[in-house]
């Protein structure tokens, strides 16, 4: 719709001064008024004035108003969803969770047969009966056709999507990786630790392991060399290794990643 309205007006932009000029001259011979080389030089250069205000911005703020509209709509929808209930933890058999945070306790998922749906209208669930026990060390691959739901069940990891039956319990912290990489206007090394402390041990076998170095070393600064709009433009296979070194800094209990088409 938005493009719709663009091609509209860029139309409007390019014809409406000459059809107005021509209105106005007809309606100005019609009303017996003699039409001269300098009353046409005067209002062409009046309307040519007028153009870019008349024909081009004020659509253009119009439409910008409607998506505004659009937009606070959906901020205001957001706004007044429910409270979501915090995710519950397995207590039972780790005992207190304050104790658990304290003493660097190994992460843990447990998803015992949940069902979740994006829309509550909707009369199919999105993913339905899934169950998994995740423990230290172990590895799960999610795979599937496009649509089967492999976000869908991060999602619900993650408690941006509501589950309607079942239970998710995770001890520890959780590292997510997107499928759609991502970076800020600040240096490559503060991309990476995104705010964490700088372990040069730790550091250095993220980017070994991301396939880093070569960047970095093409890169006039290293990992010092600013990304952004003001900066080094990434190609999106530098900008996808830097979120998953990203991830791996972070990566110190159980580590999600979005599916990788």
């Amino acid at each position: 719709m938005a493009c719709f309205l663009k091609a509209i007006n860029l139309s409007v932009y390019l014809v409406a001064s000459r059809i107005i000029l021509f209105a106005c001259f007809i309606a100005y011979v019609l009303t017996g008024n003699l039409l001269t080389a300098k009353t046409v030089f005067v209002t062409m250069t009046l309307f040519n004035r007028l153009r870019t205000t008349l024909t081009l911005l004020f659509p253009n703020a119009i439409a910008q108003c409607a998506e505004l509209a659009v937009s606070c709509t959906r901020i205001q929808t957001f706004l007044e969803l429910g409270e979501m209930e915090p995710k519950t933890y397995n207590t039972k058999n780790f005992g207190n969770l304050t104790a658990l945070h304290m003493t660097n306790v190994k992460p843990k998922v447990f998803v015992n047969n949940i069902s979740a749906k994006w829309s509550e209208d909707s009369p199919f669930a999105t993913i339905e009966n899934i169950s998994f026990h995740l423990n230290p060390g172990d590895l799960l691959a999610v795979i599937g056709p496009v649509g089967s739901g492999k976000s869908s069940l991060l999602m619900s990891i993650l408690n941006e999507l509501p589950v309607l039956e079942g239970s998710i319990q995770t001890v520890g912290t959780i590292s997510y990786a997107s499928q759609e990489p991502w970076s800020f206007n600040n240096s490559i090394r503060n991309n990476i630790l995104f705010g964490s402390a700088y372990d040069e041990h730790r550091y250095i076998q993220v980017v070994h392991v991301c396939a880093l170095e070569r960047d970095l070393q093409v890169f006039p600064f290293g990992d010092k060399t600013l990304v952004g709009e003001k900066g080094v433009i990434l190609s999106g296979g530098q900008k996808a290794r830097i979120t998953l070194a990203r991830y791996g800094i972070h990566g110190t209990g159980s580590l999600c990643h979005s599916p990788i088409d």
